[in-house]
């Protein structure tokens, strides 16, 4: 009996201490489980600092765009109906709708409707003096193509969903224009909860960026002109000659930002090559010369579609003797001459990347074809 409670006894301690070692062993585990589920938190509560409105990057980033027409707006205004004749975007996709250059309101896609050609989409950002869109007005859409995984739905997302998928009848009446309560702020404040910085971003530069008439930035030009050198008398005259330009862009939009017109700067410098004779007096005398034209120049363009526009330049034009034969001091002296370049001209768009040029100016008078890159 003795041997019996013995071995009972035993047997406790034995049960207590595995008892004990397990309860020892739960709690790290269940520390450890917090930290986990808390560190997504903690990744999201630090954003990445928002770039600077300049970043080129984030100018560039694929984007397209189509035509959309407000068809329905829940009662909250916080979700809208809108269709499209257009390939319809995908759910979680940003979208800013614009008049013409003013920004009207930021949504993202909550669900597509394929057999109707409609989707709904959530505001994300209101701006000043549109807190609503009125049904059946139509904006141009311009959609941002990024890889960004989207907040889940939430439910009043849901609920107004639903509201808009019900019969007109069904749905109640709208709130007049500027009741809506479904971002937090006053219009043209942020709803930083429902985008990223990134994206936050993104509206602000395509909100206040002007689509560009001219998406290119360098371009080669090849004239033929009537280029101006002067005699050894200091009288002007005109050679035919042929050359090309160099252009590389330096400015854009920089006191004209206007859908329909716009400025930019280019710096540009030109070549020209032709021949001269018959500059001596004496008719005896068979003079020849071979005249290089160098010509940098600031030019200063007005674009006023996307097919013509007109420009200014100024600059320096420089003629330098490579070759001749029977010639004096006086005449080489002359031909090697510095003179002021300025003028106007034309642009003419003729097809993808082309453009007709004609020059008006001091230095010369031509015209020819400009490739644009």
């Amino acid at each position: 009996m003795a041997i019996f409670v013995l071995w009972v006894s035993c047997a406790c301690k034995i049960s207590g201490c595995a008892t004990s070692s397990v309860s020892t062993d739960e709690a790290p585990l269940e520390s450890t489980e917090t930290e986990i589920e808390e560190a997504p938190a903690q990744v999201e509560a630090s954003p990445s600092p928002i770039p600077s409105p300049t970043t080129p990057a984030l100018l560039e980033i694929e984007a397209k765009t189509y035509s959309v027409k407000i068809v329905k707006r829940s009662h909250s205004s916080r979700v809208y109906l809108l269709a499209t004749e257009d390939a319809l975007p995908s759910v979680g996709r940003l979208l800013l709708l614009r008049n013409e250059a003013e920004a009207m309101m930021g949504f993202r896609v909550l669900k597509i409707y394929d057999d109707q050609k409609n989707f709904a989409a959530k505001v994300v950002r209101k701006y000043e003096n549109h807190p609503d869109l009125t049904v059946g007005d139509s904006f141009l859409g311009i959609e941002k193509i990024s890889d960004i995984t989207p907040p889940p739905p939430s439910a009043q997302d849901q609920q107004d969903l639903q509201e808009l998928e019900k019969p007109e009848d069904q749905n109640k009446p709208p709130l007049e224009e500027g009741m809506g309560e479904g971002v937090e702020g006053a219009a043209g404040d942020e709803a930083t909860e429902e985008t990223t910085d990134e994206e936050s971003q993104w509206l602000s530069l395509t909100a206040q960026e002007l689509r560009p008439l001219d998406m290119n930035h360098q371009g080669v030009s090849g004239q033929i002109v009537f280029i101006r050198n002067l005699k050894e008398d200091g009288s002007s005259f005109y050679s035919r000659a042929g050359g090309f330009r160099y252009g590389l862009e330096i400015g854009k939009l920089m006191m004209l930002r206007k859908p329909t017109v716009q400025d930019y700067l280019t710096a540009e410098l030109g070549l020209f090559l032709y021949s001269q004779s018959g500059l001596n007096a004496s008719p005896a005398i068979n003079d020849t010369y071979t005249i290089l034209t160098l010509i940098p120049t600031l030019r200063y363009t007005l674009l006023l579609s996307e097919t013509s526009g007109v420009f200014f330049y100024g600059g320096l034009s420089k003629n330098m003797v490579l070759t001749y034969s029977q010639a004096t001091d006086e005449i080489l002296n002359a031909l090697n001459s510095l003179l002021p370049a300025g003028g106007m001209g034309l642009l003419f768009r003729v097809g993808p990347n082309w453009e007709a040029r004609v020059d008006l100016g001091i230095d010369m008078i031509g015209f020819g074809a400009v490739l644009r890159f």
